[in-house]
């Protein structure tokens, strides 16, 4: 799967992050990624649109996705959502998982019509299932689920961007190829059984500090150099058109309050979330647990409400 083929990439995420400044606005208005909002329902209509949009000017496209939808931190609404994940586990008659939470399926059967669009015309559409470990210094960093910190990290933007100065954070992909499916197919068991094998891969790793048959493995070593270039040259050409226009000072300043943003939004969403970074786009710490704060406090009223509604 490591080749220099140009593709185009998409994503699957959350419905919040297109709200994201910058970041998240420039994924909604450019990338076109699919933003959902974890209700099937309207999710469906939503999904279906998006790779349609695709279909009918022909253009193909890698699409990633996180078919468990959540991140879990350390807080209680965490906790339960972990637990509710392993009592379905058992209910469906698997052990509980340790490692992954459980899958939500029904979206997947929208977006096999992108691989089924793939195949019949011509094209190698192909459906793959990635395992990611993220390790330290040996160190499994996403270990159990119920583990707490430092035992169990989240590799976010920060925990990555450690690495400049400490140790590096490494990413271990295992990848594996799954037959198409389609609306017909019984996509929870399909599933199930793929997300067991993950917990599976991660517990071998967790245990011996990689996947098994470790010699099958290929390393593929950053371009420290490139990126670092390309890091540069993306200053120099934006200093460059502002010195030429006198108006250096204005992008320093401006590079100054959008650092001094970024770093006080992640600072006050650290702190309302217990010390857990969430960082996969810039302010989303931030914004997010604000939300989550907001939608706790207005779900309590609620339920404050119909309790109240029950005795009257």
């Amino acid at each position: 799967f490591h080749g220099r083929t140009h593709q185009r990439v998409g994503f699957v995420c959350e419905g919040l992050i297109q709200y994201m400044p910058i970041v998240g606005w420039y994924r909604k208005l450019v990338c076109e990624d699919c933003f959902v909002m974890r209700s099937f329902k309207q999710d469906a209509k939503r999904i279906t649109d998006n790779v349609e949009s695709f279909h009918r000017t022909n253009t193909t496209r890698m699409i990633f996705l996180s078919p468990e939808g959540v991140v879990c931190d350390y807080g209680e609404r965490d906790l339960k959502y972990i637990n509710d994940c392993r009592q379905f586990c058992t209910e469906q008659g698997y052990e509980p998982f340790d490692y992954v939470l459980t899958p939500r399926y029904k979206g997947l059967t929208c977006l096999s019509k992108h691989i089924v669009h793939e195949m019949l015309n011509g094209k190698k559409g192909e459906l793959m299932s990635t395992t990611i470990a993220y390790s330290r210094g040996g160190k499994l960093l996403n270990s159990k689920l119920l583990y707490t910190y430092p035992a169990r990290q989240h590799a976010d933007l920060y925990t990555i961007y450690q690495g400049i100065l400490g140790e590096p954070t490494n990413m271990h992909l295992h990848i594996n190829v799954m037959p198409p499916f389609d609306e017909d197919s019984d996509i929870k068991s399909i599933m199930m059984k793929d997300y067991e094998r993950k917990n599976e891969l991660l517990k071998h790793f967790h245990k011996h500090g990689h996947y098994p048959d470790p010699e099958s493995y290929i390393h593929i070593p950053p371009n420290h150099f490139l990126l670092n270039t390309l890091f540069a040259m993306h200053f120099v050409v934006l200093f460059g058109l502002a010195s030429l226009f006198g108006k250096a000072q204005t992008m320093l300043n401006i590079c100054i309050g959008v650092f001094s943003l970024i770093t006080f939004c992640h600072t006050i969403g650290n702190l309302i979330n217990g010390g857990t970074s969430m960082e996969s786009v810039p302010f989303e710490t931030g914004i997010k647990s604000i939300l989550i704060k907001f939608m706790a406090k207005h779900s309590q009223h609620k339920s404050k409400a119909t309790d109240g509604d029950k005795f009257a």
